[in-house]
């Protein structure tokens, strides 16, 4: 493959970039709350996911 530049400031690398510039999909993002709770139920996951569901959301705060 064709070696490709990645800004700096990114946090991916080339096969990414390559990704990015081959398969334009738009300019939509997920809403902050869908990524909350994707987070909030793999920590349930990785905790066993016992207990109340607001026991692990009243547990952690949210630095997004």
């Amino acid at each position: 493959m064709d070696p490709v530049d990645v800004p700096a400031d990114r946090w991916w690398g080339a096969q990414m970039e390559r990704s990015r510039r081959n398969f334009r999909i738009g300019d939509e993002r997920m809403p902050d709350a869908l990524i909350r709770a994707l987070a909030v139920q793999k920590q349930r996951d990785h905790r066993g996911g016992g207990g109340d569901r607001g026991d692990v959301v009243a547990s952690r705060r949210w630095n997004f």
